[in-house]
C-alpha cells in the first residue's frame, strides 16, 4: 500500500494524468485543435488526434484532419501520393523544440518510411527540412497536402511548399506509416482507442 502511495504522489508531482486519455480533442491539445478545417476550399474534419510523447513528456498533440474518415493508413497514404483528395496534420507543441532535434528526428522517420532508397529521395527530403524550424511551447505547425503539394505553415506563416508526391507520402508516414514516431500517437490518428 506505501508503494501506491508513492506512485500517486510522484504522478501529482511531475502532473501525469491518472486517467488514461482525454476523451475530446480540446481536453488534450488546450483547444488548439479545432474539429475542423479548411484546406484547399474544402472542409476537413478531425479523423484522430494523438499525443507525441518522449521519456514520459508530452511533445506535441497531432490532429489528423480528413475528408472521409478511415482507419486504414495504407489507404491515407495513398490517398496523399495520388493527390485524391486533400489531408492535413496539424501539431500542436506542449514543449519547445530546437531547430536540430526538430530536422534530426524528422530525417530518422524519413529515411525509415521511404519507399524509395533514400539515395533518391534525400535531396528533396532535405531541401523540405532545411524549411523546419525550432518551436516554442504554443507554437502550431501544420502541414497539408492538396492537389499534389504538401505546404507547411508555423503559426500561420507559409514556410514551404513541396510538390512531390512521394516526399509528401513520406513525411505522412512518419505519423502513420510504418514506423511511426510512436504507434500510439498512430493510432490517436487514426483515430483508434
Amino acid at each position: 500500500m506505501k508503494q501506491f502511495g508513492t506512485f500517486v504522489i510522484l504522478l501529482i508531482l511531475f502532473g501525469l494524468p491518472l486517467s488514461a486519455s482525454p476523451t475530446k480533442a480540446s481536453d488534450l491539445s488546450d483547444g488548439k485543435l479545432p474539429t475542423e478545417l479548411n484546406v484547399a476550399g474544402q472542409l476537413l474534419s478531425l479523423n484522430g488526434i494523438g499525443v507525441r510523447q518522449y521519456m514520459f513528456v508530452s511533445v506535441y498533440v497531432a490532429g489528423l484532419y480528413t475528408v472521409s474518415t478511415s482507419r486504414d493508413e495504407n489507404e491515407l497514404l495513398a490517398r496523399v501520393e495520388a493527390a485524391k483528395e486533400p489531408l492535413a496534420v496539424r501539431m500542436y507543441f506542449k514543449r519547445a523544440v530546437s531547430e536540430a532535434d526538430m530536422r534530426d528526428a524528422w530525417r530518422h522517420y524519413l529515411k525509415k518510411n521511404s519507399p524509395l532508397p533514400w539515395s533518391e529521395l534525400e535531396q528533396k527530403a532535405e531541401a523540405y527540412l532545411k524549411t523546419i524550424p525550432g518551436v516554442q511551447v504554443g507554437d502550431i505547425l501544420t502541414h497539408t497536402f492538396a492537389a499534389g503539394k504538401m505546404t507547411v505553415v508555423l503559426n500561420q506563416k507559409d514556410l514551404s511548399s513541396h510538390a512531390d508526391s512521394i516526399l509528401a507520402r513520406t513525411v505522412l508516414a512518419t505519423w502513420i506509416g510504418k514506423y511511426p514516431t510512436t504507434e500510439k500517437l498512430k493510432r490517436g490518428l487514426l483515430g483508434e482507442k
